[in-house]
């Protein structure tokens, strides 16, 4: 499937070389349940990975393979066999990857020529699980999810700096730099690898707001060469994250909808349900719900033909903790 195909929300920056820049939600998902497996934290504003919400959510991810393997290579995989790798939509990224795990995959496509022999065919195991158990993919998408929850107030305060990295590091191959020399924290055992994935005419260079080092993945339709973004800029980080904090907030800001998450936190409900306990219309329900799910507060999950709706706790508690840095004028 191809991957390549430009869209509104993940900008192509054109250069004369073969190497495309390109931001991934995959990548910033895949590196934050790297560090929760290795106990990293990273620099990030807005990510807290030291929460007890992010500490349980660690554990799940040990236990979701217990092969003794953290380190998630598998929705990278699932990502670009869905055609999601560069979408910067989650819902649409998160989406994709469930859709991809429950289809066979062909484990001769799958080069993963950067990897070890064990690295691979631990990975090749987990897509053979992932295709023939409905209910591991199920807690695949649930931890996924939630790692979602986890870093969406870093990811909207950064996805500009992401955006803006992306841009400089074009210009810079534009101006005849080679690629290779665009990407810190490589290492040296990795160079040569690397500058020959690179000369790939499907190489990209991910620039990632979280990283825990520089990244390489040989996937069919892309060579990855990930890049951690340079420190950020202290002056304007303060009003940034004041920004991203608010905007989730004002979802909570109507006193019907701060009430229906109040009652949602114990009793998971359905539009119906809500209309009938709160007095009000199934539409004026609806568009509680829509303004709750858009700011990542409530999440819906069918269940005998209606969609019961329950907290995202992690979301809820980030939103929190978020406001509360600001307030205290730490976002570092």
């Amino acid at each position: 499937m191809p991957i390549f195909e430009a869209s509104v929300e993940t900008p192509i920056h054109p250069n004369p070389s073969t190497v495309a820049i390109r931001p991934s939600l995959a990548v910033e998902l895949f590196w934050t349940g790297w560090m929760l497996g290795r106990g990293k934290e990273p620099s990030v504003p807005g990510l807290d990975l030291r929460s007890p919400a992010a500490q349980a959510l660690a554990t799940r991810i040990a236990d979701l393979w217990n092969d003794g393997e953290r380190c998630l290579t598998e929705v990278l995989v699932l990502a670009g066999e869905s055609g999601t790798l560069f979408t910067l939509d989650a819902a649409t990224l998160l989406d994709g990857i469930s859709a991809a795990a429950s289809q066979p995959m062909d484990a001769g496509r799958l080069r993963l020529e950067t990897e070890s022999p064990e690295s691979r065919g631990r990975v090749l195991k987990r897509l053979e699980r992932l295709g023939s158990d409905p209910a591991l993919r199920r807690r695949l998408e649930w931890v996924l999810r939630d790692l979602w929850s986890l870093i969406r107030p870093a990811w909207e305060l950064g996805r500009p700096r992401v955006e803006a990295a992306a841009g400089r590091l074009a210009d810079q191959v534009a101006q005849g730099i080679e690629p290779i020399e665009l990407l810190t924290s490589l290492h040296s055992s990795w160079r040569e690898q690397v500058r020959t994935g690179l000369r790939r005419g499907d190489a990209v260079i991910v620039p990632a707001l979280i990283s825990g080092s520089a990244l390489m993945l040989d996937l069919p339709g892309a060579f990855l060469a990930g890049t951690p973004l340079d420190p950020p800029d202290p002056a304007g980080v303060l009003r940034a994250a004041a920004d991203a904090a608010a905007r989730p907030l004002k979802a909570l800001a109507d006193p019907t909808r701060l009430a229906v998450l109040g009652f949602l936190r114990s009793h998971p409900a359905g539009v119906v349900e809500i209309a009938e306990r709160f007095g009000l219309s199934q539409p004026t329900v609806s568009i509680h719900f829509k303004t709750l799910r858009d700011a990542g507060l409530v999440r819906g999950e069918r269940q005998s033909g209606r969609v019961l709706y329950s907290v995202d706790e992690a979301r809820v508690q980030a939103v929190l903790a978020a406001a509360g840095r600001v307030a205290d004028g730490n976002c570092d």
